[in-house]
C-alpha cells in the first residue's frame, strides 16, 4: 500500500446477517501483526459501529466505536482508545509506545460541523517521554476553540486560536530548553542532531490576506535541519501586510552558520511602514565586514523599491559604494542600476543588472581594478605575485542564448611568477570576447619585456544544456596563435606539477576541427630547450606504453619542427635526443643523409612519417601525423 510499510499477511472471517430492514457484519481479522474484531450495523436510519477490537502481539491495542445517521443532518459521533501503540511495527516509522484516546462528533449538512478532543496520556517516542492533549472546533467554514498542547522529552509546543475567511487570530507558545533530548530522534529522521535551547512567542491576527505578526524568539546553542546553527539568536518582530501597516523587525545573532556560511555577529534592523521603511544590516565574517542601508518600500504587487544607500565590504581588499543605486526587488525580477563602487584603489560602474524569467542583462565598465582580490578567493591560488591592474567594459545579454561583449585591457602593473623566480615585464595585455547567439570568438594580445609576445584568436559555438550553456567535444572551433617567447619559463603554469621547461620557442599554429577531433597546422623553431620530469609524470598512450621513455631531454642543438597533426583521439608525438654516435655516423656519410633511430636505438627502425637531418650541431626534423594508432613500439624519434 506504501513504500514506508512492511509487507503483511491478513486473514478475515466474514459474517453477514439480517434481512432487508437490517443488516449486520461481524468481521474477525487475523495477521502477522495481531488480531482482533469488529460489527457494523446498518439499518434504515443509521450505521453502527458496534465494537471494534485489535490486540497487537506486542501489547497494542485499539478499541473505538461510533454512530452515523443517515439522514437528515448526518450527524456523527465515535470513540477512540489507543494503547501502547508502536508505529515501528508497521514500516520504517519511529520507535514508540504512544497511548490516545477521544471523541469526534459533528455533522455533514447542511454544511461540515465537527468538535473534536483527543488526550496523549503518557507515552514515549524513541524512548523519550511524550505527553499531550488538544481540541478542535469547525462550523460554517470558521476554525475555532482549537488547542493543542504538546510536550516531549520536555521540549513543548503550545498552539490556539481560530481562523475564517476573513479573519485570523492565533498564538503560540514554544519553550524547548532540551533540544539536545531529541538528538537522536533528528539524526535517524532530519540527518541533523538537535541541540540547544529555543524559545519563542508570537501571534497572527487580522485579515488573512493583511495579517498582522508579532513575535519573539531566543535561541542558544541551536543546531537544526539545514546547516542551520547559532550560537546565540534574539528576533524581535512587528509586521503587517497592509501598505501602510507597521513593518519593524530585529535579529541579533552570533556563532551563526546558514548554507556552510559561518557569521561571527550579525545585526539586521527593518523600521518604518511596509511602504516606507529604512533596512540596515551589519555582519562580520571571520575575514569580512559587511554593513548595508537601504530605503524604500514594498508595493501592491509585492515588489521591493527603493535605494541602495550604502554597501561596505572591509577586509583585505576594501569595497565601497560610492554613491546611492537604484533597487527593485521582486520574486519575479530583480533589478539594480547606476551603481558605483571602489575596490581596493579601483572602480566598477554597475550600470544596469537586471534578472528576470531567467534571462540575465548587465551592462558596465571598470578601470583600475586589482585581478589579486580575484586570486585570493581561489582555493589553491598560482605561484605569482601581481600588482597588475585592469581596465574594461561589458554588456552581455544570457537567456535562451548567450549575446554581448566584454574587453578588458592592462592599465598597469605587472606579474612574478615565485616557481620560477621571474619577472614577466608585462608591457600590454588585451582580452575581447564577443557573442552572438551562443557563437563566441575570443581574441588575446600580451607582450611583456622578459619574455615575448603572444596573440591569438578563437571562435566555438555554445550549445544549451537545461538551464547551462555548454561547449561540446563535438562543437566546431576554429583558431588561431603566433608567439615569439624567449624564455619558456613564463609557461611553467601551463606545465603539470613537477615538469620543468626552459628555452626559446616560436610559433605558428591554426587549429580546426572539434574538440574530439582537432585539426592543428603549422611551424615551430625552439631552441636551448632544457627539459625535465618526473619518471611517473611521463603521458602514456592508451594501452600503457611510454610517450617519452627517457626522463629527461636535453638536447644542446636547435629543433625545428613542421607539424600536420589529424587527432581523432588525444594523443601526442614523442621527441627524443639522437644517441651523439648517431649523429657522427650520419654527418660522416653526408649532411642529407638520413638519421633514423627506433625506441630501441638500433638504426634502420625507421618510425612512420619522421625524417632528421643531423649536421653542424643541428637537428632538423618534419612530421606529418595522420593517424594517432601507431604500432607498438614505433612511435617518432629524432
Amino acid at each position: 500500500m506504501h513504500s514506508s510499510l512492511y509487507a503483511s499477511r491478513i486473514q478475515t472471517a466474514l459474517q453477514l446477517s439480517g434481512d432487508s430492514a437490517r443488516q449486520r457484519l461481524h468481521a474477525r481479522i487475523d495477521g502477522n501483526y495481531g488480531q482482533g474484531q469488529f460489527a457494523l450495523t446498518h439499518d434504515a436510519g443509521s450505521l453502527l459501529l458496534e465494537a471494534l477490537d485489535l490486540s497487537g502481539k506486542h501489547g497494542g491495542q485499539v478499541a473505538a466505536s461510533g454512530r452515523m445517521n443517515l439522514g437528515g443532518t448526518q450527524a456523527f459521533s465515535a470513540k477512540f482508545d489507543i494503547a501502547r501503540f508502536n508505529p515501528a511495527r508497521f514500516g520504517a516509522f519511529p520507535q514508540a509506545r504512544l497511548n490516545a484516546r477521544g471523541e469526534v462528533s459533528g455533522a455533514l449538512k447542511p454544511g461540515i460541523r465537527l468538535k473534536a478532543g483527543f488526550e496523549l496520556p503518557p507515552g514515549q517516542l524513541e524512548g523519550h517521554p511524550v505527553v499531550g492533549k488538544g481540541r478542535l472546533n469547525f462550523a460554517a467554514g470558521r476554525l475555532f476553540d482549537t488547542e493543542v498542547d504538546v510536550n516531549l522529552a520536555g521540549n513543548t509546543v503550545q498552539l490556539s486560536g481560530e481562523y475564517s475567511k476573513s479573519r485570523v487570530q492565533a498564538k503560540w507558545n514554544i519553550h524547548a530548553p532540551a533540544l539536545n533530548r531529541l538528538a537522536r530522534l533528528g539524526t535517524r529522521y532530519l540527518g541533523v542532531a538537535l541541540a540547544g535551547q529555543l524559545d519563542s512567542a508570537g501571534s497572527v491576527s487580522g485579515n488573512p490576506r493583511q495579517p498582522q505578526i508579532k513575535m519573539k524568539a531566543q535561541a542558544r546553542g541551536l543546531r537544526l535541519p539545514g546547516g542551520i546553527a547559532a550560537d546565540s539568536l534574539d528576533l524581535r518582530l512587528d509586521m503587517q501586510a497592509s501598505p501602510s501597516g507597521v513593518f519593524n523587525g530585529e535579529v541579533l545573532g552570533s556563532g551563526l552558520a546558514l548554507g556552510g556560511q559561518s557569521v561571527s555577529s550579525a545585526r539586521a534592523l527593518v523600521q518604518g511602514r511596509r511602504n516606507a521603511h529604512r533596512i540596515e544590516l551589519d555582519a562580520r565574517l571571520p575575514d569580512w565586514q559587511l554593513m548595508l542601508r537601504a530605503q524604500g518600500g514594498l508595493d501592491a504587487a509585492q515588489v521591493w523599491h527603493g535605494h541602495l544607500q550604502q554597501a561596505t565590504l572591509d577586509g583585505a581588499w576594501p569595497l565601497r559604494l560610492l554613491a546611492p543605486a537604484s533597487l527593485s526587488l521582486g520574486r519575479q525580477a530583480q533589478r539594480i542600476d547606476a551603481a558605483a563602487f571602489s575596490l581596493a584603489g579601483g572602480h566598477i560602474t554597475l550600470d544596469s543588472l537586471a534578472l528576470e524569467a531567467g534571462q540575465i542583462k548587465t551592462r558596465g565598465k571598470l578601470g583600475d581594478l586589482p585581478i589579486a582580490p580575484l586570486l585570493d578567493l581561489l582555493d589553491k591560488p598560482p605561484p605569482l605575485r601581481t600588482d597588475l591592474r585592469l581596465s574594461g567594459e561589458w554588456d552581455v545579454r544570457l537567456g535562451d542564448a548567450l549575446d554581448g561583449r566584454v574587453a578588458l585591457r592592462r592599465q598597469s602593473g605587472d606579474v612574478t611568477l615565485t616557481d620560477p623566480a621571474l619577472k614577466l615585464g608585462l608591457t600590454a595585455l588585451n582580452l575581447d570576447l564577443q557573442a552572438v547567439s551562443n557563437q563566441v570568438s575570443a581574441r588575446l594580445d600580451a607582450k611583456t619585456d622578459a619574455t615575448g609576445q603572444l596573440h591569438a584568436e578563437g571562435r566555438t559555438r555554445l550549445t544549451r544544456e537545461g538551464a547551462k550553456l555548454v561547449l561540446l567535444r563535438s562543437a566546431p572551433t576554429n583558431w588561431t596563435a603566433q608567439a615569439m617567447l624567449p624564455d619558456l619559463r613564463a609557461l611553467q603554469l601551463l606545465l603539470p606539477p613537477g615538469v620543468k621547461a626552459d628555452g626559446r620557442l616560436a610559433f605558428d599554429l591554426a587549429g580546426s576541427g572539434t574538440l574530439a577531433a582537432p585539426v592543428l597546422n603549422g611551424a615551430l623553431t625552439a631552441s636551448g630547450i632544457r627539459f625535465s620530469m618526473p619518471d611517473e609524470e611521463w603521458p602514456h598512450f592508451a594501452d600503457g606504453r611510454s610517450v617519452l621513455a627517457q626522463p629527461c631531454w636535453r638536447p644542446d642543438a636547435e629543433l625545428r619542427a613542421v607539424c600536420d597533426v589529424y587527432a581523432q583521439r588525444p594523443h601526442a608525438v614523442a621527441v627524443r635526443q639522437h644517441p651523439a654516435g648517431l649523429c657522427r655516423r650520419a654527418r660522416d656519410a653526408g649532411r642529407r643523409s638520413a638519421c633514423r633511430q627506433g625506441p630501441s636505438g638500433a638504426a634502420g627502425s625507421e618510425p612512420p612519417a619522421a625524417v632528421g637531418r643531423c649536421g653542424g650541431g643541428r637537428a632538423t626534423a618534419a612530421f606529418r601525423v595522420r593517424d594517432p594508432a601507431h604500432p607498438a613500439g614505433s612511435e617518432p624519434a629524432v
